[in-house]
């Protein structure tokens, strides 16, 4: 039996889910290339945030651990492949582009349609996709981030579906290989000092069957 899926939350937690993903993104290397201006950042974050979490809270794509709330996460299930492309959510990525405050908003595109491009080239069929994960400060290292993360494991395994994700942070990379996702590949984005990993784990059954193949036998069927 699986892991109980976190809570999905409601509007009623928006505000302490925009707090978690303003603190966890401030820093991240693509937030710092977007928004050089910390005082622009510290303006444009949150409202960024709360667009993007209402319209995946409306989808039914935010969960959450603790209460009080101490990590968000955004999980899409794509069923079809190219789905996510569309959601309510991407909504805010657009009113993003065209905001003026940015460094650059031909390259925000730039940037914005690699990591589409990738996700595309990836998993192009059904999958499930970790969009966005934070923990509070207050709550780092204390299994929060596991427990937004491994219940989607086990549903992922169950539907035999692969997990994509991708980081802009070297240091994100063991916790995600923790969980038996891969590299799949990397990139260096023109004109940013930005790189950009993409991730992808396949369900365990697959994967386990691949290994078998990988080292010159066929896996027996049951």
């Amino acid at each position: 039996m699986g892991l109980p899926l976190p809570r999905r939350l409601g509007m009623d937690d928006l505000v302490d889910a925009v707090d978690i993903m303003t603190q966890e993104f401030f820093d991240d290397p693509l937030w710092r290339h977007l928004l050089h201006d910390e005082r622009k950042r510290r303006r444009m974050l949150p409202e960024f945030f709360r667009k993007f979490l209402q319209r995946g809270i409306e989808c039914g794509e935010v969960y959450g651990a603790g209460r009080p709330l101490q990590g968000v996460a955004i999980w899409v299930m794509d069923r079809h492949g190219g789905d996510w492309i569309s959601r309510p959510s991407e909504a805010a990525y657009m009113d993003l582009l065209l905001d003026p405050s940015l460094t650059s908003s031909s390259n925000a595109r730039t940037i914005f349609s690699t990591l589409d491009a990738l996700q595309l080239r990836h998993a192009p069929g059904p999958h499930m996709y970790l969009s966005s994960i934070g923990v509070a400060a207050e709550a780092r290292g204390s299994g929060v981030a596991s427990r937004l993360i491994k219940p989607f494991l086990a549903l992922a395994d169950g539907c035999s579906m692969p997990i994509y994700t991708e980081t802009v942070e070297a240091s994100n990379i063991p916790l995600y290989e923790h969980f038996h996702f891969k590299i799949v590949q990397t990139i260096s984005v023109p004109g940013a000092t930005l790189t950009i990993w993409s991730l992808l784990r396949c369900p365990r059954a697959l994967a386990e069957r691949k290994m078998v193949r990988g080292m010159g036998f066929e896996p027996m069927n049951h």
